[in-house]
C-alpha cells in the first residue's frame, strides 16, 4: 500500500516537471540563424538558405508562453540589388525545441543594408 501510494506521488510530480524538462530556455543568435535555414519568411518568396544572407540581426522581444517561444528580431536580408529590412516574428515549438514559422511583421525594401538603428530612425 505504501509502495503505490508513493509510486503514485513520483508519478505525479514527474508530470508536473515534465513539460519544462524538453524546452530549452533561450536560442543565441547564430543558434536562431542556423534554425531559419530551409524555413521560408512567410508573407514573402524568401526562404532562408544560409545564414550568412543575414546582414544585421537584432533581438528586440521575447516572448514564452508553456507551448511556443517567440522572438520579436529586426533582419536585414541581403539581395542581388536591394536589401531587405524586415521586422520579423520567430515561433520556437517549446516541447520539440523546433522552428515553428518565421513571420514578417513590416517589410522595408533599401538600397543597403541598415542596421536596426538607421532603420528605426532613417
Amino acid at each position: 500500500m505504501l509502495k503505490t501510494g508513493m509510486k503514485k506521488n513520483c508519478l505525479l510530480a514527474l508530470l508536473l516537471v515534465a513539460p519544462f524538462v524538453n524546452a530549452k530556455s533561450t536560442f543565441d543568435q547564430s543558434e536562431l540563424r542556423t534554425m531559419l535555414n530551409g524555413h521560408e519568411l512567410s508573407g514573402s518568396p524568401w526562404v532562408f538558405e544560409e545564414s550568412d544572407e543575414i546582414n544585421y540581426f537584432t533581438f528586440l522581444r521575447e516572448e514564452r508562453n508553456q507551448e511556443y517561444l517567440e522572438y520579436f528580431v529586426y533582419m536585414s536580408l541581403r539581395a542581388e540589388k536591394a536589401c531587405h529590412n524586415v521586422l520579423s516574428l520567430i515561433t520556437i515549438n517549446t516541447h520539440s525545441d523546433e522552428l515553428e514559422s518565421v513571420d514578417m511583421v513590416h517589410h522595408a525594401p533599401a538600397k543597403r543594408c541598415l542596421t536596426y538603428k538607421e532603420f528605426k530612425n532613417p
